[in-house]
């Protein structure tokens, strides 16, 4: 799987929900097709600045 950090709003996403969240979206390694998004929510106000996946690991890094 290929996990990219969104940083445009989708076409069918609610604004107030996109400015509150992170979104990560998810693609097929193999054929680059899109699998689904997930979010992730802001972290004392702070979106993620950038994140690692580690089996069913997911460590981000947010803040100012």
């Amino acid at each position: 799987m290929l996990y990219i950090h969104s940083r445009v709003i989708g076409d069918f996403e609610i604004r107030h929900v996109f400015n509150q969240r992170s979104v990560i979206d998810v693609y097929s390694a193999k054929s680059g097709t899109y699998k689904m998004s997930f979010y992730v929510p802001l972290y004392r106000g702070e979106k993620v600045k950038s994140f690692q996946i580690d089996k069913n690991l997911l460590v981000t890094l947010q803040g100012p």
